[in-house]
């Protein structure tokens, strides 16, 4: 672990030498989850990660931490007790509230420069650690939708389907990644429908994911769809694609063309990279500058938006020469 922090704080201060930065902070808030201060300090709670002078910090506000980080930590009663800097400081403008940014900026004076799309790129190369602890969470979600499968054929409602199935991954000791998405028949229309108080009947869809050690799984599985050899078909054919060099618009494209007079039904990207964050790089769509690369993880979720429809979401590692489907569940 301390090889991988090691290296993380190395490409750190690469990227603020080649920016010319004095330094880098990640703000952590309850409210709004900062991937990349996980990814610097190994803990997901409040906080601020500073990196000052090739002197990495982790200051927790208000509490004192009880979690260990990979770097050294120091608990301050408030951030008016954050140690002096000056400077240029990158900072990932993606991940922070508008408030904190400016409260950030007046105890602090220094000129904040966005790096939210230089760590998005530090982040989609997964490490053979990140790999395991990928692999390990990708079992959790499997044993997760065996425990919960039994509620597709009970009459519930879609949010009380919702709720049985996020209540069997706190009994594994889980917590959802994102809020689990049920959908029945017309609802499946909608790509982030809210479960609401319609009975479920087949075809039901089921858009879910876990967090385990920081990182995160995306699968969708729909069970009852006329669609479903279709898109069975199609995700093994894309998956002779799926390697290193691969343009992602190009896999994009060549699911709709599958998919025929469908593709009209089809309203999202195919994919996206995962890690930390749900949605990180490369991004998997028509318009895409991104390829593939080795020891990436995406999820791709090629969809039929119609009543009836589906979608179907898989996990898959990109490996020196192909990929490895980590969701065969």
């Amino acid at each position: 672990m301390k090889k991988e922090a090691d290296a993380r704080l190395g490409n750190l201060e690469y990227l603020t030498n080649s920016k010319k930065l004095d330094g880098v902070i990640f703000f952590n808030h309850d409210h709004l989850p900062n991937p990349n201060f996980t990814y610097m300090t190994d803990i997901s709670e409040l906080g601020l990660f500073l990196f000052y002078k090739n002197d990495p910090q982790v200051f927790t506000v208000g509490w004192k931490n009880k979690y260990k980080s990979s770097v050294r930590s120091k608990h301050l009663q408030s951030l008016q007790e954050l140690p002096k800097i000056k400077g240029k400081i990158g900072i990932d403008f993606n991940n922070i509230q508008a408030n904190m940014l400016k409260r950030l900026k007046r105890l602090t004076g220094v000129k904040f420069v966005d790096i939210s799309t230089e760590m998005e790129n530090v982040r989609k190369i997964k490490s053979s650690n990140e790999i395991n602890i990928i692999k390990d969470a990708c079992k959790l979600a499997g044993k997760a939708y065996n425990n919960f499968s039994k509620f597709m054929d009970e009459h519930n409602s879609e949010i009380v389907l919702k709720y049985k199935i996020e209540t069997e991954f706190a009994k594994l000791g889980l917590y959802p990644s994102f809020p689990t998405i049920v959908a029945t028949k017309e609802n499946i229309m909608e790509p982030h429908h809210i479960a609401g108080d319609k009975i479920v009947e087949k075809p039901i869809l089921v858009d879910f994911g876990i967090k385990y050690k920081n990182y995160s799984t995306d699968n969708t599985r729909t069970i009852g769809s006329k669609y479903e050899k279709l898109i069975t078909e199609i995700l093994l054919d894309l998956e002779i694609m799926l390697k290193p060099g691969a343009k992602c618009a190009d896999i994009d494209k060549f699911v709709r063309k599958k998919m025929g007079k469908l593709q009209k039904s089809f309203i999202t990207a195919l994919g996206h990279g995962i890690g930390i964050a749900v949605h990180e790089l490369p991004v998997i769509s028509s318009f895409s500058k991104d390829c593939l690369e080795e020891n990436m993880v995406i999820a791709i979720e090629p969809g039929i938006y119609l009543k009836n429809g589906i979608r179907v979401e898989n996990m898959y590692l990109i490996t020196k020469d192909g990929c490895e489907n980590l969701t065969s569940f």
